[in-house]
């Protein structure tokens, strides 16, 4: 490799790619020695030597030197040489094998310019590490999936209990009502504890309120979240406005236990007037056992002869009924 390297230089003394030939065989060779000189060769001729960064980011994993790791992971990603994701796994991988999780989330911390792919790879990873939940607060677009995965392995309480801690912002009296941010709002706490909606029928309104449109035909999912309300008897009241055609379709809200599929509500909204805003209303018992969270889904309602309708859903709550 040796010789090599110097036939080669005599003919190109500038340029990094005689030592970057030395740096594979030398490679093949496993003379740690000659790679580590030809590699710093390499990068004193072109910084951008994706050979030469390649074998230092492994010599840095062997060494342990894990600063190293990432910042040469960080200068292969700025080359744009190799894909991303497959980049990506790789670093995560090094911290997998070596079970320094701690270390990445610390590099996580400061979101550098590639830290969503990373942390959307470890949101993929078998076992959640206990440091990514807090870590989401500075990746608020992976906070769903976290959430989801949570409730898969830990349960609905402990997912709940880390999506109020992503929620800070909000007044404690949002927390309070149900469904949470009822009245259609802009927020941007994580579902599914605020509200997953089908960007194929609805989008929320600029001062709140959730716009809908459906063509009459089938059952189509338009909203859901899942909340906790105290067991007790309660009013589950809405308010809409728009135009909808007699027997041309309808809305429909459907409250069950999450856990169990109990059905404890629903209600039909079936607008009348063209431009009045309507209420409806329907009364419901929350039980003091397996239903510690419900769930509450909005859906389209077929017609007798569908017609398209477009519907501003205004709000939704439960009340407590003191009766």
């Amino acid at each position: 490799s040796r010789r090599l390297a110097k036939d080669l230089a005599l003919l190109k003394p500038a340029s990094e790619y005689p030592y970057e030939a030395a740096l594979t065989v030398a490679f093949t060779e496993d003379d740690a020695q000659a790679m580590e000189r030809f590699a710093a060769a390499s990068i004193a001729r072109q910084p951008r030597s994706l050979a030469a960064r390649l074998y230092l980011l492994k010599a840095s994993e062997e060494r342990r030197d894990y600063a190293a790791v990432i910042e040469h992971y960080e200068r292969l990603m700025e080359l744009r040489s190799l894909n991303a994701i497959i980049l990506s796994d790789a670093l995560i991988g090094v911290f997998r094998q070596a079970d320094e999780w701690p270390l990445l989330f610390e590099y996580l911390e400061g979101t550098p310019s590639n830290g969503q792919i990373l942390v959307n790879r470890l949101l993929r990873e078998p076992d959640l590490q206990p440091g990514l939940a807090k870590l989401m607060i500075k990746y608020p677009s992976g906070q769903s999936t976290l959430l989801l995965r949570v409730i898969q392995e830990r349960g609905y309480e402990y997912a709940y209990s880390t999506w109020k801690s992503y929620i800070t912002p909000f007044a404690e009296y949002d927390l309070a009502q149900y469904p949470f941010n009822g009245s259609f709002k802009r927020f941007s706490a994580p579902s599914p504890f605020n509200w997953f909606v089908s960007t194929e029928r609805a989008e929320f309104q600029p001062q709140g309120g959730l716009f809908v449109s459906l063509s009459g035909t089938g059952t189509p999912f338009v909203a859901r979240q899942v909340f906790a309300a105290p067991a007790g008897s309660y009013l589950l009241r809405t308010e809409a406005r728009g135009r909808m055609r007699e027997r041309g379709g309808a809305l429909e809200w459907r409250m069950d236990c999450t856990e169990t599929a109990q059905r404890l509500a629903s209600t039909v909204i079936q607008l009348q007037q063209a431009t009045e805003i309507e209420v409806f209303e329907t009364k419901l018992q929350v039980p003091g056992s397996a239903c510690a969270f419900q769930t509450i889904e909005l859906r389209g309602r077929a017609g007798e002869f569908p017609m398209t309708a477009r519907i501003e859903v205004l709000s939704v709550s439960l009340i407590a009924d003191i009766d």
